[in-house]
């Protein structure tokens, strides 16, 4: 008995089993599970890797290595579809790179990594969407404050031209009066 679990000890106690029937059919069965481990350990690997290009991408928030992880953790997933840890860092760096992009107000990147259907990713989705529609608020006020800044200045001209007509037009008569 062990605390310890993992391809290898699987295949080992299979091995070991004290009842013939739970043990391989042959050497070449062994033989074989020996195999798939070892062609396994590409898929372990890109997901170690992945999972310290996740650790970096959370300590420093940045893309590059959250692109680097998830593409990592997808590889290892497609190398081996039994790697649990290639599947869970998949689904672990997607909603830590798109929480990232919802903290930098990259809206659509963080969209776009989440599916909205999936009910893990259906809150983050939804509060990117919430600051989404917050952001292009703020933006028409925006543009409807300097609509109406641009408005009420040319207003002010044209106030300030038409006070000067009718100033230089009370100068040309008062000026004509005195003449007379």
């Amino acid at each position: 008995p062990t605390d310890r679990s993992g391809e290898l000890l699987d295949i080992a106690m299979k091995a070991m089993a004290t009842d013939p029937k739970d043990r391989y059919a042959g050497v070449e069965d062994f033989q074989g599970a020996i195999g798939k481990y070892r062609s396994h350990l590409q898929s372990v690997s890109l997901s170690t890797r992945a999972a310290e290009d996740l650790a970096e991408a959370k300590q420093n928030r940045d893309y590059k290595a959250y692109a680097q992880a998830l593409f990592g953790f997808v590889e290892a997933s497609e190398l081996w579809d039994a790697n649990r840890d290639a599947r869970d860092g998949v689904e672990e760096t997607t909603l830590a790179y798109a929480d990232t992009a919802l903290q930098n107000g990259d809206y659509d990147l963080g969209a776009s990594l989440l599916d909205e259907k999936d009910p893990r990713h259906a809150d983050l989705y939804k509060k990117i969407k919430r600051a989404e529609r917050e952001r292009n608020t703020r933006q028409q006020r925006l543009k409807t404050a300097k609509r109406l800044a641009v408005s009420l200045v040319v207003l002010l001209l044209i106030e300030a031209i038409g006070a000067s007509i009718v100033i230089q037009g009370k100068a040309n008569e008062a000026t004509a009066a005195r003449g007379v």
